[in-house]
């Protein structure tokens, strides 16, 4: 039976390679980096390594103003998401759920003690999971 509350997010197959952007990096170069690498989100972290906020496609639809043509010019700060969800690795996948369908979010940080970036586990991440969890029980009671 699939249980959850009892699964941890490192049991999924979150991404482990996490890109990071700083505060001061230009939106243009954030944009490139999406592109180029084929993903949907950027970490953004201090000079210590700390997760201090998140910049997705999204955000870049819905918080640059199209009038913005000098991205060169423009820090990727300014868009972010400064309270981009965060869990540690050892937190329940059901809360993880719970975090995303409640939020407008659709990344969650995974954390280290020091908020250190460790992977992101996306809503696609989660539905990949959950469609692999349903074959597997299906398997088992045909």
């Amino acid at each position: 039976m699939l249980k959850l509350e009892e699964t941890k997010i490192q049991e999924t197959d979150f991404s482990k390679e996490v890109i990071v952007c700083h505060p001061h990096d230009p939106v243009k170069d954030i944009l490139q980096v999406l592109k180029l690498k084929n993903i949907g989100s950027v970490v953004v972290i201090n000079s210590n390594g700390q997760v201090v906020g998140l910049f997705s496609q999204r955000d870049y639809l819905i918080r640059v103003p199209i009038e913005k043509l000098n991205l060169d010019k423009e820090n990727i700060e300014t868009y972010m998401n400064a309270n981009p969800l965060k869990l540690y690795l050892d937190s329940n996948l059901s809360g993880a759920i719970s975090a995303l369908a409640t939020s407008n979010s659709r990344y969650i940080v995974l954390i280290d003690d020091d908020e250190k970036p460790l992977g992101v586990l996306s809503q696609g991440d989660v539905i990949k999971y959950l469609a692999k969890s349903i074959k597997v029980l299906e398997s088992t009671f045909s």
